[in-house]
């Protein structure tokens, strides 16, 4: 049992960590007028990704929409909320997300990495403590730039707790690979790729890889995932709005 809970945190948070990341890059490490000007966003700008499977067979979609965006004086502070579909049309409640980009430099609630029955204890009997390194990325890239790690720790536990877990996603070998237009159902857009690896460790470890291809001021277009160098999925962009 505790086996299956853990996988079953571990995918939920991968899949998080990957759909936050496509609006966490382009944005850190710029200076605050950036900040405002990187992103031409404002409340209702909304993404849809639709996700497969190895073999092109739908899996579900994930949605994200801007629900409150305000600039300030070195910055802007965004609230989003994200919805997954399964292939069945079976909604997930809405994850409400709180960001900010400051001084070049975007932060979020890494607490939303973790599954909400995990963070619901009406007894105090659990506690939950989350630190982590920022996704960054400079605004200047170009074809063999290597990146920033990142990381989120997660540690789990606490007297009278069914279990105690601690839990760290990994993102390394950072790479921009080159540039390419693709052409997906949400437009044409002028991409950079970017590989990278992402180990998770809790009871068991995993180790993927990734490939994802980002596009100035709207975020991640596609992103294609790899286990010991065959593909097991992929996501595309089908629908953006502002």
């Amino acid at each position: 049992m505790i086996e299956l809970t853990s996988i079953h945190l571990i995918n939920e948070n991968m899949k998080k960590l990957l759909i936050l990341s496509a609006l966490l890059l382009f944005i850190a490490n710029t200076s605050f007028a950036q900040c405002n000007e990187m992103f031409d966003y404002q409340e209702g700008t909304s993404w849809q990704w639709t996700n497969y499977d190895k073999k092109g067979k739908l899996l579900g979609k994930s949605m994200q929409k801007i629900e409150k965006f305000s600039k300030t004086s070195n910055g802007f502070e965004v609230t989003i909320s994200l919805v997954q579909t399964d292939k069945k049309g079976d909604q997930t409640e809405p994850v409400s997300m709180d960001m900010e980009c400051k001084d070049g430099v975007v932060y979020f609630d890494m607490k939303k990495f973790i599954p909400d029955e995990y963070l619901q204890d009406d007894e105090g009997e659990v506690s939950v403590e989350v630190t982590g390194e920022n996704l960054e990325m400079p605004i200047n890239l170009k074809t063999g730039d290597y990146l920033k790690d990142a990381s989120v720790t997660m540690n789990l536990g606490g007297s009278g707790s069914p279990m105690t877990m601690n839990m760290t996603v990994e993102i390394f070998n950072r790479k921009v690979d080159g540039e390419e237009v693709l052409h997906t159902p949400a437009g044409e857009f002028d991409c950079f790729i970017i590989s990278q690896s992402i180990k998770t460790k809790a009871i068991i470890s995993m180790q993927m890889e990734s490939k994802e291809w980002y596009s100035q001021g709207v975020g991640m277009i596609k992103s294609e995932s790899y286990r010991k160098g065959k593909m097991i999925g992929y996501n595309i962009l089908t629908q953006f709005s502002k």
